[in-house]
């Protein structure tokens, strides 16, 4: 074979990738790492819920031990400074004015301030729990803006999964999704929606974590708090 021809074979079985098949290759790896990446994303969402919910449950287990302790449930934080206000101002927890959630008095329970997604706990509260020596709504049912319902669906339609609770605290999750259901829980009343994890159309991703009435009242009666 003449050296010409030898040194062109050389340099063609020894040139670079084309810009085409650098492209193709890009697309190939990108397609990959989304493949990876989606699932990796999915289970820490998961973590964090997981993570949430447990938080949630030492929450509910601090304010059923404030109460035994205090004789009541604690005001809402209406100062940002994670302390329970000294006394429900009107449309927070009052039985009587419109009411308003809070933010949930982290300091003064001793648990973390905010979600896994670093937001504030939101906290709701019967007034009739909020004050010492009660003479409604710890050994009645309790009426009128006081009342704390939770269904899976808006408006408290029935079936409901809780009636006359005494109080609820709940977490955003990771986004404000639109549509009716997570803004039940956003509107300031005393209806809550807890329609389990979705992502559909329309999603939701709320967390809800509430106080039976019986429970707490068991509980504070053992302690000789009720």
């Amino acid at each position: 074979m003449p050296i010409m021809t030898r040194a062109r074979v050389r340099r063609n079985s020894t040139r670079g990738f084309t810009l085409i098949e650098m492209a193709v290759v890009m697309v190939i790896i990108g397609l990959l790492l989304g493949g990876l990446l989606t699932p990796l994303a999915t289970q820490m969402e998961n973590d964090r819920r997981k993570e949430t919910q447990t938080t949630l449950i030492a929450i509910r287990d601090a304010l059923i031990g404030y109460a035994q302790i205090n004789g009541k449930l604690p005001c809402p934080d209406n100062n940002n400074n994670g302390l329970a206000d000294d006394v429900c101002t009107p449309g927070v927890a009052n039985l009587n004015p419109p009411a308003t959630p809070g933010r949930l008095p982290y300091a003064t329970l001793g648990v973390s301030p905010t979600d896994s997604w670093g937001n504030r706990w939101n906290y709701v509260v019967n007034g009739g729990f909020t004050v010492a020596a009660p003479t409604l709504t710890k050994t009645t049912a309790g009426s009128g803006n006081g009342l704390i319902q939770v269904s899976a669906t808006t408006g408290c339609a029935a079936p409901l999964l809780a009636d006359n609770v005494p109080a609820l605290i709940w977490s955003g999750g990771k986004s404000a999704l639109p549509g009716a259901l997570e803004t039940e829980n956003a509107n300031g009343d005393r209806c809550f929606t807890d329609a389990g994890y979705s992502m559909g159309n329309p999603g939701f991703d709320d967390m809800l974590v509430w106080i039976p009435r019986g429970l707490l009242i068991n509980r504070m009666v053992a302690a000789g708090s009720l």
